[in-house]
């Protein structure tokens, strides 16, 4: 059976984000690409979050206090299964 997974990884909510500080990309991005390019197995939505979370708000160069937030899109059909990133 398929259920539907509306979740969003966003780099900061609707505050203001750093658009650089991750080399050519911003923080957000370089942690997520880091994150995704060393994960070897299964990695599920919320690991995925906790870990690019850590790394964006542990970041020196986080001048603004970014913080990345993980929750489910609104209106949009979700009904609550996990999404899984799987290494290629």
């Amino acid at each position: 059976a398929k259920i539907r997974s509306r979740t969003a990884l966003t780099s900061g909510g609707t505050q203001p984000v750093m658009d650089g500080g991750g080399g050519s990309n911003s923080i957000f991005a370089n942690s997520l690409l880091r994150v995704l390019g060393t994960n070897t197995g299964i990695l599920q939505g919320p690991d995925l979050f906790l870990e690019v979370h850590q790394q964006v708000r542990s970041s020196g160069l986080n001048a603004i206090g970014q913080v990345p937030t993980f929750d489910v899109i609104q209106n949009t059909g979700d009904l609550g299964a996990p999404f899984f990133f799987v290494s290629s």
